[in-house]
């Protein structure tokens, strides 16, 4: 189970227009506006620290923002009509021809970064060629006229094999006609083109061996028209519907887009070459809210959040149709609307936010059993989070452990980890939320959830004692006596006395007897309970620093950045080596880092879990025999030892 924590965000006064993150690296955009400031756009890490010397300002509102695909460049768009460039590597601001005589409502980068679409309130789009450093050129490529204003655009995405070219597509491209596809097609396999009236093979620029770049677009606007404009700038009528189309989808693979107005009418049109479209669906959403939120959440399946207690399902494949909704007994209100919503994919994890705070997520983990069972099964509703406001807009980060949230005056990081456990002598601590620990004493047969005051990221106890980590500091506690009034409540001062809090950054901790053990810089500190370093086990460089470790009994086993396991004996007054150590990256077949150790209470045994050089976990178990002073491995992937694969291969 994950654990998710709010951070809130330093912003200037005033209500927050939009926020982004960058696709690629670890920035965090935050347009706002005040009356009686003006209008800004912030920059922020991913630990919510705001980037200095970062500002990009003026007297009139923003409008809209957009990263580069690549670099660290963001584009604005300001209620003025005007458009900036800022680049955050540089510290430079650039700003485009003031030709939009109107407010800027939407930005759309092509493929690659190098061209951008502007489109404003009078429905003029101009498309712009950036350079290196993100400066706009003086005068755009081209302008497009469409019917009303603009309020979405989508770039249509090419499909794209490792080497650049997806030679299916082209193929199937080339034979509905499209000219462009059959040029490619044809000098990707005859390094050159065979086609009459073509390029001859050898003559002219070479076959391409990139991606080909994506550059046309689609456009919606405030009158319920979707417009198709291809990479010369040439803009075509596609279709029209019931309000103003809110949100463009596309589905890569099938040539897809969807279509989602303010008015809750779907659309669903096959779009052929050059931009045909045409339709296949079109049904009325049951919309409560002027602006629905339609996202992707899988490959074939829309999740909706159309103004009501829930999120619709909606899967364009096999046309199947489900709910999600908030459980009352997890600590949520089920009867608040749902007004944003945003999907990880590599997480799997949909976020969900409504108009009181409330942030829900529900986990997907399919089932595999032949059992019957429902679609939503499949999703598992995690605990709350709550924030003080109404939750307008929601953005999964780059490393997908972050989300951005934007709730109208407020702008937090959520940040994810699992839910730390642990147990020692009778007594059980398992976290179940950002401040919440549930213990189960088991010797006094007393269980109870209790509230913290600060945050918990580790928790560890002995039975007597427990302590806990919010990422910063450590508090300890004692275990008291169970209170002799079973009738009265239990809380945190009934249950645990506080001995001491300490400032102390470790990344990960433990405890044994009265003794705090911290893994930090370089080390592992032993402390008293009250923070008092009592003794340091230093490593040196050819150790490397030390990056988990484990107590088991009186036995501690250290893993360390260039592979060394090490073990120490707690037992006497001062943790002893012991066993020698062991170079455990001699063992494993490709270059890796260890990820995690485990001791075995009589610390003759100690086991091993890799990432190997490419960052996958190696499914080998490494065990070593620290009497005999061997390693053998488990394949876990497999399900052989070490002495069977070995066999096999003699086999072989």
């Amino acid at each position: 189970m994950s654990i998710y924590f709010d951070q809130h965000i330093k912003v200037s006064k005033g209500n927050i227009v939009s926020i982004a993150w960058h696709e690629k690296l670890k920035y965090l955009a935050v347009a706002s506006y005040d009356s009686n400031i003006g209008g800004s756009i912030l920059f922020f890490k991913d630990e919510g620290e705001r980037v200095m010397d970062s500002e990009v300002s003026k007297p009139c509102a923003p409008t809209c923002i957009a990263w580069h695909p690549v670099k660290p460049i963001l584009v604005c768009g300001w209620e003025s009509g005007e458009a900036s460039v800022w680049n955050e590597r540089e510290k430079q601001l650039f700003e485009f021809a003031p030709i939009h005589k109107t407010e800027i409502r939407e930005l759309a980068f092509n493929g690659k970064g190098i061209r951008l679409l502007t489109g404003d309130n009078y429905g003029t789009v101009y498309q712009w060629k950036l350079d290196m450093k993100g400066k706009p050129q003086p005068a755009p490529n081209y302008s497009a006229k469409v019917s009303s204003a603009v309020v979405s655009m989508l770039l249509q995405p090419i499909s794209g094999t490792e080497d650049g070219l997806d030679l299916s597509t082209l193929a199937k491209l080339a034979v509905s006609g499209d000219e462009r596809a059959l040029d490619l097609f044809t000098s990707h396999n005859a390094g050159g083109s065979s086609r009459p009236g073509a390029q001859p093979a050898g003559v002219g620029p070479a076959a391409p061996t990139g991606p080909i770049e994506a550059n046309c677009f689609f456009v919606g606007t405030l009158n319920g028209s979707v417009h198709y404009l291809d990479e010369h700038g040439r803009c075509e009528l596609l279709f029209s519907t019931e309000g103003a189309v809110k949100r463009l989808l596309y589905h890569q693979k099938r040539n897809l887009l969807i279509s989602v107005t303010d008015s809750g009418s779907l659309s669903q049109h096959s779009i052929g070459p050059n931009g045909a479209a045409r339709e296949l669906t079109k049904f009325k959403l049951a919309c409560r809210s002027p602006k629905p939120d339609i996202i992707w959440a899988g490959k074939t399946l829309l999740a909706m959040a159309v103004g009501e207690t829930m999120v619709r399902f909606w899967d364009i494949a096999s046309e199947d149709n489900y709910t999600l909704s908030m459980q009352d007994g997890m600590g949520y209100d089920s009867n608040v609307q749902v007004t944003s919503i945003a999907y990880s994919a590599k997480k799997q994890v949909l976020a969900a936010g409504t108009q009181t705070g409330q942030l829900a997520f529900w986990k997907y983990q399919p089932i595999h059993s032949s059992a019957q069972h429902e679609p939503e099964d499949e999703w598992q509703l995690q605990p709350p989070l709550f924030v003080r406001s109404n939750v307008s807009q929601l953005t999964w980060g780059t490393s997908d452990q972050l989300l951005g949230l934007n709730a109208v005056s407020d702008v937090y990081i959520i940040t994810e980890q699992p839910a730390s456990c642990h147990y020692g002598n009778g007594l059980s601590a398992v976290q179940t939320g950002p401040k919440s620990l549930y213990l189960a004493n088991f010797n006094e047969s007393i269980f109870a959830e209790l509230q913290l005051e600060s945050r918990l990221k580790q928790v560890r106890t002995t039975g007597a004692h427990l302590v806990c980590s919010d990422g910063r500091s450590i508090t300890s506690y004692e275990l008291l006596p169970p209170p002799g009034n079973s009738a009265e409540p239990i809380t945190v001062s009934s249950l645990l006395k506080q001995v001491g809090e300490f400032q102390c950054d470790a990344t990960q901790l433990d405890i044994y007897d009265q003794n705090v053990y911290t893994c930090e810089t370089k080390k592992i500190q032993v402390r008293t309970l009250q923070g008092t370093v009592k003794q340091q086990l230093a490593f040196s460089d050819n150790h490397g620093e030390p990056v988990c470790f484990t107590i088991n009994s009186h036995n501690l086993v250290v893993g360390s950045s260039r592979g060394v396991i090490r073990l120490f004996d707690l037992s006497r007054r001062e943790a002893k080596a012991h066993g020698g150590e062991k170079f455990i990256s001699e063992h494993v077949p490709r270059h890796a880092t260890i990820q995690s150790v485990a001791v075995n209470s009589s610390g003759t045994c100690v086991s091993v879990v890799c990432v190997l050089d490419d960052l996958s976990v190696d499914p080998r178990v490494y065990v070593w025999d620290v009497e005999m002073d061997t390693v053998t491995y488990f394949n876990l992937k497999t399900g052989r030892s070490e002495h069977d694969e070995n066999d096999r291969n003699i086999d072989r």
